[in-house]
């Protein structure tokens, strides 16, 4: 299975389930025209890259508190395979994560380096915000801006 082009698949789509990303007020728009359409999906984008950073920065924070670590999580994402000093448990770390269900879920779920991985993410946000186009999309409720509801962007994915 390939990945699929979120910009060209949203084009089949006359009804776009959307939410506002200030009040979280969801809503469907009828009608859109293409460059709206592409438009969203750049918007959600941007969005899901902002979201990576914030793990990756939480993920640092909290690796900058355990500095004498060996921690596999830690290990893993700091070090290149052929180059990771040798894992130990670190209780006190193992409690920290326990504390943070979604941190702990996305350390174990996602495979990066983790200086290297978050470079790459604040260029890509770079970009992003250099060609984030300019749509009129904002919600009835607070006037917030609106993006493609996270469900149905993945499956678009």
């Amino acid at each position: 299975m390939g990945i699929r082009d979120p910009r060209g698949a949203i084009h089949k789509h006359a009804v776009i389930p959307v939410l506002c990303l200030e009040c979280g007020e969801p809503t469907e728009l009828h009608s859109l025209v293409d460059k709206v359409k592409e438009a969203l999906v750049s918007m959600a984008l941007f969005q899901d890259l902002l979201e990576e950073k914030q793990m990756l920065v939480r993920a640092q924070k909290l690796f900058e508190l355990f500095p004498k670590s060996r921690h596999a999580s830690i290990m893993c994402k700091l070090y290149p395979k052929d180059k990771r000093p040798r894992f130990e448990a670190d209780e006190a770390f193992d409690q920290a994560l326990e504390r943070d269900p979604d941190l702990k879920r996305f350390l174990t779920k996602t495979s990066f380096l983790l200086p290297e991985r978050l470079a790459f993410v604040m260029k890509l946000i770079a970009q992003c915000q250099n060609n984030l186009p300019d749509y009129d999309l904002h919600c009835q409720v607070c006037s917030g801006l609106l993006t493609l509801d996270k469900i149905f962007y993945e499956h678009l994915m």
